[in-house]
Formats: structure tokens, C-alpha cells, sequence
């Protein structure tokens, strides 16, 4: 998560924790006082050389096939609601260093 160890060779994938936000409260007949809804993102970069591109593709639609309106298992009495893949792309190639990456962005939310 966040970093990859040094002399790690390519192709690898680094997931970051972007935002989250607790302001979410939805009332209904069974909860008069609402529920406490956690809306968070999450990103995924897939990096790898010049000769791995369509290995990357592979790996992206491995992540989405596994995350994308998957139904997650949670503690402490939290309920996973959704998680949507909002981004994928290929956001770059460095020419000089001959890297490629591509970013999936998914929205993950959870309540009690």
C-alpha cells in the first residue's frame, strides 16, 4: 500500500487510500434516525515496462473483474453497500524511463 520496496521489478501494483467522507445519513421506515454512510476512494496503479502493456491491460481488468460490484466482507458491524469502479485509463508512458501506468479509481461504500 502506498509505496513499492526498493529492487522490485516490473510489472507491480500500488494501491493508495484517497479520501473518505462520514457525512452520509439516510432515513427510512426501519432506521428513523439514518443510517452512517462511509463514501471512500481508493486507486490502483499498475506500472510496468515498455514490453508489458498488454500484460498491464490483462492485470487492470483482473483488478476491476475482482472489486467492481463485488460484494466486500467487513467488521465492526459495518455493511458494505457498493463498490463501482469510477476511472481506468492509462494515465501515462515516460518515453525516456519506458514505464506505462494505468490508474482504475473505485468508490467504496459502507455503513452501519
Amino acid at each position: 500500500m502506498d509505496h513499492v520496496p526498493n529492487a522490485v521489478c516490473y510489472p507491480f501494483i500500488v494501491f493508495n487510500h484517497l479520501s473518505s467522507n462520514n457525512s452520509y445519513s439516510m432515513v427510512d421506515g426501519t432506521h428513523p434516525t439514518g443510517y452512517d454512510y462511509v463514501d471512500c476512494m481508493f486507486q490502483f496503479a499498475i506500472f510496468g515496462n515498455d514490453r508489458q502493456h498488454s500484460d498491464l491491460e490483462g492485470y487492470a481488468d483482473q483488478i476491476e473483474d475482482g472489486f467492481h460490484k463485488i460484494q466486500l466482507t467487513l467488521g465492526n458491524n459495518c455493511t458494505h453497500i457498493a463498490t463501482l469502479v469510477t476511472d481506468s485509463r492509462t494515465s501515462f508512458y515516460d518515453q525516456g524511463l519506458k514505464i506505462w501506468q494505468i490508474n482504475q479509481k473505485y468508490r467504496i461504500l459502507a455503513g452501519r
